[in-house]
């Protein structure tokens, strides 16, 4: 009979068994119970609303068991949640400890659990758990049908996996799942080894050539060596070129001279050529391979190769070849996705402004507007089909454009079209009432209890993963809008945020959580709060400790050596951690620094901004290259989409249709800036005339 501590360990195991029937482990995670340090972050608990259909008592074990396991507690964290012979507790906690520890796991408790819980965060770390569970000593059934459900993650699995098809008589299934997989999944050479071992007889050379293609996009260089030399017949020639091409090594051409004629015209070694032609700055011998490769598009990459087109349309534009960067733009061949969007808007854009051919600029965006369906694509193609339709004489039309673009008036082209119309004071922002069946549908949802109880353990991290993942699956308005609520209530403005961006993915606009507000930190900021605030949202989503790859840090994203300056010209105390432990003080800084830029810009904001984004030395070099909209050489909507910085044009965007809501949010509390909110010459819609649009 057990005694002590192991009958202790034994009777919680039994406990939890009956709480999470069969898929909890009989025996809990193993660890001694150790000291838990109790910070001030813990004491959101006494005044947290209650968690539906708990009580207040396990609702308390199971906030100090959160805390427990956090700090690797993960015996005492079992003894506490065992106590609340609660299931929500117990999922919880057992979500806790398969994706956080890291000792082995009985597959079929864990793949049982993990299809309890299908949406909830960190999916791919609970697969990947149960996964490295299964053995051979796993029954066949449960592997196939594990499997058969979640593509297999590692080489091991794969192995798995096939073992148990062939032991389950499901021999004929096996060539098409395994060639798939094998194209699709990269890992490296000793693990891809020891699967040709067993299963190389079974990969078809179609899925061995599509392998290496796929490894060498990756940089799995060795790996893509092994396929090639199983390949040959010129396949160890090819991968070598691409691979020196791609490195930019000296002797190219030798390399590639090396590779047979059969394979001469290979998307990948095109891709990788006209890769290594741009980066030698030869333009028009990238163009070369551009005019020539249409079989590219069929890769699975088509991506990749509009990023080289694109690049060379913005150099054909920097050369004021409008005519050759259009028919380049429009030969673009993507049919889907972000880069379809991206290329149409691009050729349509160019043919409206700079080749003076309204009509296919109206094609371009009538298609990119049909065949889109986020708000910020809709409403820059309707605003440019309507912007098409006033060139072509059709007023009416572009009226009933400018109006499909408006509904976007949270978007800086939406608003582009609200100005069009004369209606700048206008922004559609409205959320409907929320009904009590939709409150309590809400806090009953596991989720949503979750993200309660994260919280008040003081681990906003989780209750913030928690809240994310519910919005990911929301599919009501309702939802979205008391997500983003409880994110405001657990003062998690990036949080909240983020649920109004997938909201804004599936129609539905928050604006209220879309643009958060910190009017407490703006006591001592001078310049407009709408612009900080714009700013603010699109450097760190509101999120006070944020760091770049790049370093910039805090609410502003100033890099350290700009703080630095900046404060001891404003003659403020300064330290480099300040920029994330106090966020007013970063906010002074940053608001002082798009000072500088305004007064160097003469107050134009799209200026401003830009320099904010990408520096004034690059600022002032496209105003001499591409013209200068304060002096009427260019259109100032002209000169944000001719910069040919990607993230530039999408900032300043981004940040305008920012400063446009901060406006409408504090007109009450501080006085507008004169900077006009449509920051386009063009002129406002006048007059109207029946008809469609016709050439």
């Amino acid at each position: 009979m057990p005694t002590g501590r192991v009958f202790k360990k034994a009777a919680y195991a039994g406990v939890l068994a009956l709480i999470l029937a069969t898929f909890v482990p009989q025996s809990g995670p193993y660890g001694a119970a150790q000291g838990i340090k109790w910070g001030p972050s813990m004491a959101f608990a006494a005044k947290s609303a209650p968690v539906v259909g708990m009580s207040a008592n396990d609702a308390a074990l199971t906030v100090k068991a959160l805390q427990a396991a956090a700090q690797g507690s993960w015996s005492y964290a079992e003894s506490l949640i065992a106590q609340t012979r609660d299931p929500l507790a117990a999922r919880i906690y057992y979500w806790m400890y398969y994706t956080q520890k890291a000792a082995p796991h009985n597959f079929r408790r864990i793949s049982t659990f993990v299809g309890q819980i299908p949406n909830w965060p960190r999916q791919g770390a609970l697969r990947l758990s149960a996964e490295k569970s299964a053995s051979s000593d796993t029954p066949i059934q449960d592997v196939v049908e594990w499997f058969n459900t979640y593509k297999p993650q590692t080489a091991d699995g794969m192995m798995l996996y096939l073992s148990a098809l062939r032991a389950a008589g499901a021999n004929k299934d096996i060539p098409a799942i395994l060639n798939t997989w094998w194209a699709e999944t990269a890992f490296g050479p000793e693990s891809q080894d020891k699967f040709l071992r067993t299963w190389g007889k079974t990969i078809t050379r179609e899925a061995h050539i599509k392998r290496l293609n796929m490894l060498l996009s990756r940089d799995y260089q060795s790996a893509a060596r092994g396929i090639a030399n199983i390949l040959g017949r010129g396949y160890p020639q090819l991968a070598e070129a691409r691979i020196a091409l791609a490195a930019m090594s000296p002797g190219v051409d030798g390399v590639v001279a090396r590779v047979p004629a059969n394979l001469q015209n290979d998307p990948g070694l095109m891709l990788e050529r006209l890769r290594w032609r741009r980066k030698k700055d030869m333009d028009f011998k990238a163009i070369e391979i551009l005019h020539s490769a249409p079989a590219a598009y069929t890769q699975p990459d088509p991506d990749a190769w509009w990023r080289e087109r694109h690049i060379m349309v913005r150099r054909l534009i920097e050369r004021k070849q409008y005519e050759s960067a259009y028919l380049l733009a429009a030969k673009h061949g993507t049919k889907q996705g972000a880069s379809f969007a991206d290329a149409e808007f691009v050729a349509g854009w160019l043919a409206l402004r700079f080749v003076k051919r309204p009509w296919e600029a109206f094609e371009h965006f009538e298609r990119l507007y049909h065949n889109s369906a986020m708000p910020i694509t809709r409403g820059r193609a309707a605003f440019w089909a309507g912007m098409a339709s006033e060139a072509l004489g059709h007023k009416d039309i572009a009226r009933k454009w400018y109006e499909a673009g408006a509904v976007y008036s949270t978007t800086f082209y939406g608003q582009m079209a609200l100005g069009k119309l004369g209606r700048d004071d206008t922004l559609v922002t409205a959320m409907p009432d929320l009904t009590m069946q939709a409150r309590t549908a809400f806090e009953k949802h596991d989720m949503v209890q979750a993200a309660r109880l994260f919280k008040r353990a003081g681990l906003n991290d989780y209750s913030s993963s928690f809240l994310r993942a519910f919005a990911v699956q929301a599919k009501t308005h309702d939802d979205f809008h008391l997500a983003a609520d409880l994110a405001t209530e657990f003062s998690q403005p990036d949080t909240a945020l983020a649920v109004a961006k997938e909201a804004q993915k599936k129609g539905y606009v928050l604006a209220d959580f879309a643009f958060p507000t910190m009017l407490s930190r703006m006591k001592n900021v001078d310049t407009e709060w709408a612009l900080v605030h714009g700013i603010i949202k699109q450097e760190s989503a509101f999120d006070t400790k944020a760091q770049s790859p790049a370093g910039a840090r805090g609410l502003m994203q100033l890099m350290p050596a700009t703080a630095k300056e900046t404060a001891k010209k404003a003659g403020m105390s300064h330290q480099t951690d300040w920029l994330t432990a106090r966020p007013d003080h970063n906010v002074k800084l940053g608001a002082l620094y798009i000072d500088q830029m305004l007064r160097r810009y003469d107050g134009h904001y799209p200026l401003a901004i830009a320099a904010y984004n990408a520096g004034p030395g690059r600022v002032s070099q496209w105003l001499v290259e591409f013209g200068d909209p304060r002096k009427g050489e260019i259109d100032m909507l002209d000169w944000i989409e001719i910069i040919p910085v990607a993230e530039t044009r999408n900032y300043i965007q981004r940040v305008m249709e920012g400063v446009f809501v901060y406006r409408h949010k504090f007109a009450k509390v501080q006085k507008t800036s004169n900077a006009p909110i449509h920051i386009s010459y063009l002129q406002p819609l006048n007059g109207a005339e029946s008809g469609r649009v016709t050439r």
